[in-house]
């Protein structure tokens, strides 16, 4: 059997309420958690109601001395667009919208620049989320 290092990272992320409300997922939570956090790294709004497989995203960090390049591609067809088998299915669907939309964000990092005293290489992350 071949195996592999991808260095893929999968990452699952929610939009939740508080600990009074015991963490429960907002509506539309899975799929503002993922926008939430892609905002975040690109430093730009995403529109989730909005989004397609064809919508992409880009944007710089720094820290520590360390500058980030991140690419991100939203990508049908790994998820299914549905509220079956998801958990807190009846409180995540909004207005009979299912309670994921079915698209995965799929980010390429990559260090752009580091510290002179630094012996990282530069590596290439992809992150599906």
């Amino acid at each position: 059997m071949d195996t592999a290092n991808s260095g893929a990272i999968f990452m699952a992320v929610s939009y939740e309420q508080p600990l009074a409300e015991q963490h429960d997922i907002i509506p539309n939570g899975y799929n503002l958690g993922r926008d939430w956090l892609i905002g975040n790294i690109t430093q730009s709004s995403i529109p989730t109601l909005e989004l397609t497989n064809t919508s992409t995203y880009s944007g710089s960090t720094s820290a520590n001395g360390y500058t980030y390049q991140s690419d991100i591609i939203y990508v049908s067809g790994l998820l299914a667009n549905t509220s079956y088998g998801i958990n807190h299915n009846l409180t995540v669907a909004v207005d009979g919208v299912n309670a994921v939309d079915g698209l995965v964000a799929v980010l390429t990092v990559k260090i752009t620049e580091k510290p002179t005293t630094s012996s990282v290489i530069s590596i290439e992350l992809h992150v599906w989320m």
